[in-house]
């Protein structure tokens, strides 16, 4: 379990904007049967939005052979927080299971973060020709200026949350009964 932080800084190596927790494919082998394992994530999965619903230690949804989680936060909303998903197979001896999983932004991010800048901006430009006046420019580029910090600090602190989010999603993966826990590269995405 200690190595578990250096894991995730060598991958932070592979992260982009578009995949900032990486784009390693993880592979666990439990002792424990199918059945079992996906028991327990749904008893440790809420399905719930609010924050006042989540008092397990995920909220999302379990199928009957995979599932797709995000790690919960005590009166803190994390939208770049990332999702957990993944596919549930028997294993190679009886009474165990082999478990793939991947981390990656959720999908409603990945299409609202560009939306929400690329609406900032075409405000932005829309407000250029009523420039009648030093006053308004002053406006406009302070407004370019909040713009410009805000969005990068803000992605910036919601990733290093997310980063702590991965860190427990797998603590908790590898404390799983006879876990072991291996890492693959994915080399096309």
């Amino acid at each position: 379990m200690s190595d578990l932080p250096k894991q995730i800084q060598t991958e932070a190596d592979g992260a982009t904007l578009l995949a900032p927790y990486g784009k390693s494919r993880y592979s666990l082998e439990l002792s424990m049967s199918v059945a079992d394992l996906l028991a327990r994530l749904k008893e440790d999965t809420t399905s719930g939005f609010g924050l006042i619903l989540r008092t397990k230690p995920f909220y999302g949804k379990v199928g009957a052979d995979g599932f797709k989680l995000r790690s919960t936060r005590v009166s803190t909303r994390n939208s770049w927080s990332p999702q957990v998903t993944g596919r549930v197979k028997a294993g190679s001896r009886e009474n165990s299971c082999l478990v793939e999983f991947s981390f990656d932004l959720p999908t409603s991010m990945k299409i609202a973060s560009p939306l929400v800048f690329l609406s900032f901006l075409v405000v932005l430009l829309a407000l250029l020709p009523e420039l009648t006046s030093p006053g308004k420019a002053v406006f406009l580029l302070v407004q370019f200026l909040f713009l410009a910090t805000i969005i990068p600090l803000s992605l910036y602190m919601g990733m290093r949350l997310g980063k702590k989010d991965k860190q427990h999603i797998l603590e908790y993966f590898q404390n799983l009964p006879g876990a072991k826990l291996s890492v693959q590269k994915r080399l096309i995405e």
